[in-house]
């Protein structure tokens, strides 16, 4: 009774005081609970601070109050509360409780069941150092006392974390065992579990000082066989090495403490709330799945220098450990590389060629993140894209990883594509002056820090991020090699199909990444805008054109995981015309939106970021350019004949036994919209009257890929014209395909310097190495000089026919008198 009346008293005291935040959200909607059953809130320990603050919670979330439970069963309206250790106790079948008593008339009370809600609450989000008086004090404890769990609130009561689990179904779980108390156990057995993996998801593991990282790093057996070797090599004291190898681990290593992350979340709360108008985040469930999995390797698309700080913000908001970010060494300048260092951010050079100590060093620190289950996040494109699409992903950090997790066998690690978008990034500007030649890539500095700082007061949108369904690298790689375990990872080796399964493993991560994208007001105005002939329509035939766009995506999903920056054509409109810039035109007839020059080439980027969702219908569209009306079959068969570019290009889903089904899908959709028409028998396919919507609309889906399909024109017409020759030399040939592009832009009128951009013609002519139609010259492999396959010719023959009988003139006049110059050349 004397208790009872002190917690009372203390009990406003407390509320005042603490701050909390519940995860997951919307927490309704997220745990799907049912609101016919009762609820029963299960603890981890025994505290009365923490059963006030879960009271506090469910009267702020509007559920169930818990109530102990005094041997009366809940409901719907009156929640039941338990403690772990109780619930443990229970499972003692000689031992008969209060307890026992009620869970015997649970089980006795036909269709009665209990939604059994995990629950933990984190007072302060820092895991603690292992080594640390102040761990001892002030950070959360399971074991903590009275006086220490005062000091613990005291100094954590502000940034207090309530966690509520996925519920469990009380009645369920007891009939798939023999006997109640076996049942008991096991629930005991398997909430234990459940606790201690959400803690690790929202805390992370106990961080070592950084210190103490170093002097571990240095132990590390393949770092000291490099110092020993550089000593040997270089013929310097073997102390010498030693610290090279100590200042290899400082100049790498992170140093994370919990101060600098509430500061970066009370400047990001600020920087944010003037930037943006919110965050759009989708499928955080899929990361927080992980997270309580295992230890999670995040790797999302790289757009902007905000994407450090955007993650790891939703990340902490959301109730996750913030991650160890891979950052190129060129952002450790003063002062944003101390901050970043102390909020997670380990550095590394971009070149590691010939360092034979760095790289072991940073290998070693790699394996002891990956061994105590750190979070880790990079950016598997190496740099920030561009031009909106997807870059070529740079495989060593990817490599390093992987085989860390080998090397760590008991640590089931997951990888976690990212979708990064943005209504409007502050960095496009300076992209486009860098694709046009105008501006080489600016050195980040402070200064350069100041100058995006008049730019905070600009509107930029709705940043979207969406996670992508995790891949679990242990079965990923037991699917492919299962002899795996049997190799030596400690060792220098790798096994023969290590560089190939590494290459997979990068490509079907960015096709997680763009099997999540979020198709943003912005993006979608953007595309269906840009498919115009002048870049320009009228308002509300844009909105028809969007919705069209919409519908389709719909009838034919790209993917499952798409995620919708809006449901309805008209709000994605509104919500994009202030941020993108486009220009209303007042007309008697309807206003017209504009997107004027400059304008409009800032709109390709964000274009780009959603262009692979459309990719296939477009292709499937512009077989309708020339000809009004084809064979459903020859659509088909060359759908399928110039597929295999696309796909390597935008990172496709569909393999080879997969696309003739899906464009099959893409065409059922088409007619079903109006965009094609079908005869009786399906057989034959026909564009839609001239002067409907869906005539517009198709002319618009057609000039999605327009531009890709024209750079696969010229370079196919080049390839064919010299493949009579022995070989090509593949750079030079690159750098003539940019300039003849960049020719043909001017010819067109487009100013858009992305359409030349030789980095798209280096990928293309990866595409067609990785689809067969070129191959090595050199027996060992190198790509300096190419062959040219036959096959090309009736690739070409394909890829001119879509183009249309203006365009495809263009295309060959061009590159007619390339060829002059190259046989020139030759």
């Amino acid at each position: 009774m004397l208790s009872y009346a002190l917690g009372w008293l203390w009990r406003k005291p407390l509320l005042a005081w603490v701050k909390v935040r519940t995860v997951p959200q919307p927490l309704r909607e997220s745990l799907e609970l049912d609101p016919a059953k009762p609820i029963c809130y299960v603890l981890p320990v025994r505290s009365w601070a923490d059963r006030v603050v879960l009271e506090d919670a469910c009267a702020e979330l509007g559920l169930a109050p818990p109530f102990k439970t005094r041997q009366r069963l809940p409901n719907a309206s009156r929640a039941a509360l338990l403690y772990l250790p109780a619930l443990a106790e229970s499972s003692l079948e000689a031992q008969r409780t209060e307890l026992q008593s009620l869970i015997d008339a649970a089980l006795e009370a036909e269709d009665y069941d209990i939604q059994l809600v995990p629950v933990s609450v984190f007072w302060g989000r820092d895991p603690g150092k292992e080594t640390s008086l102040f761990k001892i004090l002030f950070t959360d404890s399971a074991q903590a006392g009275y006086l220490r769990k005062a000091l613990i609130v005291l100094a954590n009561g502000r940034n207090t974390l309530v966690s509520f689990g996925q519920p469990v179904s009380f009645k369920a779980f007891v009939a798939q065992e023999a006997d109640p108390p076996s049942a008991m156990h096991k629930l005991a057995r398997v909430l234990r579990v459940h606790f201690r993996r959400s803690r690790d998801a929202a805390l992370g593991p106990s961080k070592s000082t950084r210190s103490t990282m170093v002097r571990a790093i240095q132990a590390n057996p393949n770092v000291q066989r490099e110092v020993k070797a550089l000593a040997a090599q270089d013929g310097i004291d073997i102390d010498k090495a030693r610290a090279k190898a100590r200042k290899y681990a400082l100049e790498i290593a992170a140093d994370y403490t919990m101060a600098p992350i509430r500061f970066m979340e009370v400047v990001l709360d600020w920087l944010f709330s003037k930037l943006f108008d919110g965050l759009d985040v989708h499928r955080i469930d899929v990361a927080r799945q992980a997270a309580h999995d295992g230890v999670v390797i995040y790797l999302p698309s790289h757009r902007s220098h905000l994407d450090y700080l955007l993650l790891t913000y939703v990340l902490y908001k959301n109730g996750l450990a913030p991650p160890h970010i891979a950052a190129g060494i060129n952002m450790n300048f003063w002062p944003v590389g101390g901050l970043l260092r102390r909020c997670g951010a380990f550095y590394l050079r971009r070149s590691f060629k010939g360092n034979k100590l760095y790289s072991a060093v940073f290998r070693a620190y790699v394996d002891s993140l990956i061994a105590k289950g750190t979070p880790i996040e990079f950016f598997p494109e190496g740099g920030r894209s561009r031009t909106g699409r997807l870059r070529r992903p740079m495989t060593g950090m990817l490599s390093m990883v992987v085989e860390s997790a080998m090397r760590n066998p008991d640590k089931s690690v997951k990888i976690v594509p990212i979708f990064l978008g943005y209504d409007r990034i502050m960095e496009v500007g300076s992209y486009f002056s860098e694709l046009s030649g105008k501006s080489g890539k600016q050195k980040e500095s402070a200064l350069g820090l100041l100058k995006a700082g008049r730019k905070i007061k600009r509107a930029y949108g709705k940043p979207c991020i969406a996670f992508g369904d995790a891949i679990d690298l242990h079965d990923y790689l037991g699917a492919r090699h299962d002899d795996w375990q049997h190799f030596n990872w400690a060792g220098d080796t790798r096994p023969d199909w290590w560089g190939g399964f590494i290459s997979d493993l990068a490509v079907s991560t960015m096709r997680g990444v763009n099997a999540t994208a979020v198709i943003s007001p912005v993006a979608i105005s953007s595309l269906a805008l840009l498919a115009t002939p002048q870049r320009a329509l009228a308002a509300d035939e844009l909105q028809d054109r969007i919705h069209a766009f919409c519908q389709l995506q719909r009838e034919a999903p790209y993917s499952k995981q798409i995620s919708w920056g809006a449901q309805d054509a008209k709000t994605l409109l509104e919500r994009a015309e202030p941020v993108a810039g486009f220009t209303r035109l007042d007309h008697a007839w309807g206003d017209l939106l504009v997107a004027q020059d400059k304008t409009a080439v800032l709109m390709t980027y964000y274009r780009n970021s959603v262009q692979h969702l459309f990719a296939l219908p477009s292709l499937v569209a512009n077989f309708f350019s020339g000809m009004p009306r084809r064979q459903r079959q020859e659509v088909i068969d060359g759908s399928c004949a110039l597929y295999p570019i696309l796909r390597d290009e935008l990172y496709l889903p569909w393999d080879a036994t997969q696309i003739e089904h899906a464009i099959s899908e893409q065409i059922n959709a088409m007619v079903a919209l109006g965009l094609l028409q079908a005869s009786d028998d399906g057989a034959v396919l026909c564009r839609p009257e001239p002067s409907s919507d869906e005539y517009g609309h198709l002319g618009g889906l057609m000039r999605v890929m327009r531009e890709s399909l024209e750079r696969y024109g010229m370079t196919l017409v080049l390839l064919n014209a010299r493949s009579g020759n022995a070989t090509i030399e593949r750079k030079a040939f690159e750098d003539q395909c940019g300039l003849m592009a960049e020719r043909m832009a001017v010819l067109t009128g487009r100013n858009a310097p992305e359409f030349f951009d030789k980095a798209i013609f280096r990928g293309h002519i990866d595409s067609l190495l990785h689809a067969g139609f070129l191959r090595p010259a050199a027996p060992d492999g190198k790509l300096d000089r190419l062959v040219i396959e036959k096959s090309v010719n009736e690739l070409t023959a394909r890829s001119l026919s879509l183009l249309g009988p203006e365009v495809e003139q263009m295309v060959l006049h061009l590159t007619g008198r390339q060829r002059i110059e190259l046989a020139a050349a030759d």
